[in-house]
């Protein structure tokens, strides 16, 4: 292994305060830290039961007159709350006709995106409770449920998720059982607690990969043979407990404690296993974070898991208890029935939140919102679409332009028309200015800072030159005559 050469004590203390630089100066607009924040896409109304209804037509309207604000939570009853009192919303009102000689009775499915990630997960049963599905005026019930989403939606493969039992899995059932072993951290030198950062891990078989969760996870890493080892960083005193999924390990867990994360030198110390061992089913576990409040089922939550544990079989899959949380991670459906006559025509209309991505780049923050249009293939056929976007912003400005399509501006917002479905799905960006402005670097910040480099260097070198010459010094005054 390669030695590191030597700093000077000048050239460090400019590395460091270089080094502190990007944390301390406004990110550009480039940087991560003033990119987007991700919001969710919306989706036309899906054709859940392959029924022979016809649209005719569709009105899709967006009314928008307010925006998403990133660091706002709904906490509870406060009704000055702007989370909560947030109503850009869009609207699908589709024109049904029924070819048929017989009632038609349609089971429709309306998915309208994930939780965004802006907004606090007590928001999940408040914003879809504020609007209604009607046809032909008429309120009509609906139920509101949640599937697995892996960040694709594809139509089929989406609605087939929406099971009203517990999915049948090779491996996984509701009543599997799970055994939790707990071990205790001890050992660990004071002074590698103090000067380092120790991490536990243990390696586990490839083919354990999908059996295994612990109580915290820092991280993970694959070996060359496909095993892995799964770890943790700790102090003495700690517990970690691992959840066995099915049969006991055919092998001893066996934990060793390093200098850091990076499994390199080993150091005294070692995780005990304690008398602390229960057994739970994997329902229990599946269900450990959903909340009543959610308004998410037990079984769908409990899919949602089983489908996300299976989509990461292939990767390099170190759960955490904490990745069992799948918030975030579900596609909410408003699933919901309706009945249309012989030979008839019917008018269904779909009301869902609007979550858009935000550009928090620039000054004012750009907006972009996503309407999938594809579901709307499942119909057997599908006419004409009328586009209104109901706001007081600025439409797709400058380099935002995102959409072909040709809009006509009127006094509340914008409209266009599609003789047909188009090929691609349907994008548009809004914002408070006709020109925002690029976040850029605070040169008065970076001005102040080339200063205090300069100071810090100077005040080393003169530090350096006087300990220098003073040992000179001395050295000539005991110089033997």
């Amino acid at each position: 292994m390669r030695k590191l050469k030597k700093i000077p004590i000048a050239a460090a203390l400019l590395l460091c305060v270089i080094t502190i630089l990007p944390a301390q100066i406004s990110a550009s607009a480039n940087s991560a830290m003033l990119g987007w924040y991700y919001g969710v896409p919306q989706f036309g109304t899906v054709n859940y039961d392959g029924c022979p209804l016809k649209v005719t037509h569709e009105d899709l309207t967006f009314n928008i007159d307010s925006f998403p604000h990133v660091y706002d939570y709904y906490y509870g009853e406060d009704e000055s709350d702007s989370s909560k009192n947030y109503t850009a919303r869009v609207t699908a009102s589709y024109s049904f006709y029924n070819p048929t000689e017989s009632d038609v009775t349609a089971t429709l499915a309306f998915p309208f995106g994930t939780l965004s990630r802006y907004y606090s997960a007590d928001m999940l049963g408040v914003d879809s409770d504020k609007y209604d599905i009607t046809l032909n005026g008429e309120k009509v019930q609906k139920t509101l449920r949640a599937t697995y989403y892996s960040g694709d939606f594809e139509t089929a493969a989406d609605v087939s998720r929406l099971n009203d039992d517990y999915i049948k899995d090779d491996f996984y059932s509701p009543e599997l059982t799970v055994t939790a072993y707990t071990y205790t951290v001890s050992g660990i030198p004071k002074k590698e607690i103090k000067n380092n950062a120790p991490y536990a891990s243990f390696r586990l078989k490839e083919s354990d990969c999908n059996r295994v969760i612990v109580s915290s996870c820092s991280g993970g890493r694959r070996l060359d043979n496909g095993d892995v080892t799964i770890g943790k960083f700790v102090n003495n005193g700690e517990d970690i407990t691992v959840f066995v999924i099915g049969e006991p390990l055919a092998y001893p867990i066996d934990f060793k404690i390093y200098r850091n994360g990076g499994e390199e030198k080993q150091i005294s110390g070692n995780a005990v296993l304690s008398d602390k061992i229960y057994t739970v089913s994997f329902l229990d576990i599946a269900l450990h974070y959903r909340k009543d409040y959610y308004e998410v089922s037990e079984i769908d939550w409990y899919n949602a898991v089983v489908e996300k544990l299976n989509d990461h079989r292939d990767h390099l899959h170190i759960y955490g208890i904490y990745d069992l949380d799948v918030i975030y991670d579900l596609m909410r459906w408003f699933v919901y029935e309706i009945s249309v006559p012989a030979n008839s025509t019917a008018v269904n209309s779909v009301t869902a939140p609007l979550y858009p991505d935000i550009h928090v780049g620039y000054n004012p923050p750009v907006y972009r919102y996503d309407y999938l249009l594809s579901p709307a293939a499942t119909w057997s056929s599908f006419g004409d679409i009328d586009i209104t976007i109901n706001t007081p912003y600025h439409l797709n400005i400058g380099d935002f332009e995102v959409s072909d399509l040709n809009y006509t501006a009127n006094e509340g917002g914008h409209t266009a028309h599609l003789n047909e479905l188009p090929s691609g799905e349907l994008s548009f960006t809004l914002c408070e200015s006709e020109s925002p402005e690029i976040i850029r670097h605070n040169s008065n910040f970076l001005g102040v800072y080339i200063i205090i480099i300069v100071i810090c260097c100077t005040l080393a070198f003169a530090i350096i030159s006087f300990i220098a010459i003073t040992l000179l010094t001395q050295r000539k005054k005991t110089k033997p005559e």
